[in-house]
């Protein structure tokens, strides 16, 4: 694959402190079929049902066809160097991607998180999410995702994906007294306040890795995220050289 774009440089340290995770790779096609996951590499292991993880995979009509209530435990050691996360791969049995037009949503409890359409299907938004359309594959290869896109590659099982070595360095919370509010976000207004209160950069990723948002934000000046769909992102803030990191729900 390409060079892997890991989608934000502090995701790892946010994922650590919420059990957040995220579908790397799918394998759906016959035979024993399997999704892996990036989660949070920690002591103790971070178990998928603690949470209540679930995959429901819905009809073209809309109908549900089966929810797999997920269960597992993320390895403690890190297999990207420095970003805190591990990989976990569960099989999720013999399962074919016919007939065409189904979708692949990965819910926290009943929070959707990511939303995929398989096998030509026609783009929907569940729960909040539009579906990202995953690539064709065959044989034996998987639909893997590189850091900014999903691409066909060959099946890399509880393992990164190729090019999934590299990754940008981890960085702390530095901003003093920084805050971010309010926290869900309902009315589309977000404000932030930090101990000096100096202009910001201020950059939101999607869980998929898009940059969905982006600007230089003036002393006290609110946010405009009215666009953003429902669901969760993650938060980069510059202030005067100094970083921080924060998840935002959109409700």
């Amino acid at each position: 694959m390409r060079k892997f774009y890991i989608f934000l440089i502090t995701v790892f340290i946010t994922i650590s402190s919420f059990g957040q995770v995220t579908i790397n790779e799918i394998y759906f096609l016959t035979g024993q079929s399997y999704v892996e996951f990036t989660g949070p590499a920690q002591t103790p292991q971070y178990n998928l049902a603690t949470d209540s993880w679930n995959i429901k995979i819905y009809k073209a009509n809309g109908g549900i066809r089966n929810t797999i209530n997920l269960s597992g435990l993320m390895p403690s050691s890190e297999q990207f160097s420095g970003d805190g996360l591990s990989l976990l791969a569960v099989d999720i049995g013999s399962w074919t991607s016919s007939p065409a037009g189904v979708y692949f949503v990965l819910f926290k409890g009943n929070t959707a998180v990511q939303a995929f359409g398989l096998n030509g299907s026609t783009p929907w938004t569940i729960g909040g999410l539009p579906t990202v359309e995953l690539p064709v594959v065959t044989g034996t290869n998987s639909a893997a995702f590189n850091g900014t896109t999903w691409v066909t590659d060959s099946q890399t099982k509880g393992n990164p994906n190729t090019g999934q070595t590299t990754t940008l360095p981890v960085v702390k919370n530095e901003i003093e007294n920084f805050t971010m509010y309010p926290n869900p976000v309902a009315n589309g207004k977000l404000y932030m306040s930090s101990g000096i209160n100096l202009n910001k950069e201020v950059a939101i990723y999607a869980l998929t890795g898009q940059q969905v948002y982006r600007k230089n934000l003036q002393n006290k000046e609110p946010m405009d995220i009215a666009n953003l769909n429902k669901g969760i992102y993650l938060v980069k803030i510059k202030e005067e050289g100094k970083i921080a990191t924060r998840k935002l729900v959109v409700n």
